[in-house]
């Protein structure tokens, strides 16, 4: 059973093309997210007197953790496929709230005059990516294209 799909095109759900565009959007934007967290850390650690991080660069981590989180479990879902339609939709709010969140914090960081925030722009699109898939799990019911 290969995680592309096995030719029962004529259920509905996720086709292989979607399973790829999950995969490619969950790598991508943890990519995106961790990267940010990298550019924090490597700007504290290259201080000459590294000092406690400033709380632009507090937020920044911790929302990088909530993200990645956040990104990786919805697109679990969608791949795991059999997922209850409520379920799909509680992470498709958590998903949308997620990047709500993502974009108002990348605005007032940005204007503060924090760098590292504009990796977030491409884990936001990643994140439409994945919120547009999920939609389209929620409104076939949660079903996978794979065979029980």
């Amino acid at each position: 059973m290969s995680v592309m799909g096995s030719g029962q095109d004529s259920q509905a759900g996720l086709g292989s093309v979607d399973r790829i565009r999950t995969w490619s959007s969950m790598i991508l934007g943890t990519l995106a997210l961790v990267t940010a967290a990298g550019i924090v850390v490597l700007f504290h650690v290259s201080q000459p007197e590294p000092g406690r991080l400033a709380a632009t660069d507090v937020l920044v981590l911790v929302l990088v953790g909530l993200s990645t989180c956040t990104f990786l479990a919805a697109g679990a879902l969608v791949l795991r496929g059999r997922t209850p339609a409520v379920v799909l939709r509680a992470v498709e709010l958590l998903l949308w709230l997620d990047l709500m969140v993502l974009g108002a914090a990348t605005i007032v960081l940005l204007a503060g005059g924090s760098l590292a925030p504009l990796t977030w722009l491409a884990a936001i699109g990643f994140g439409f990516d994945i919120a547009r898939v999920l939609r389209t799990a929620v409104r076939s019911g949660g079903r996978s294209r794979r065979p029980a």
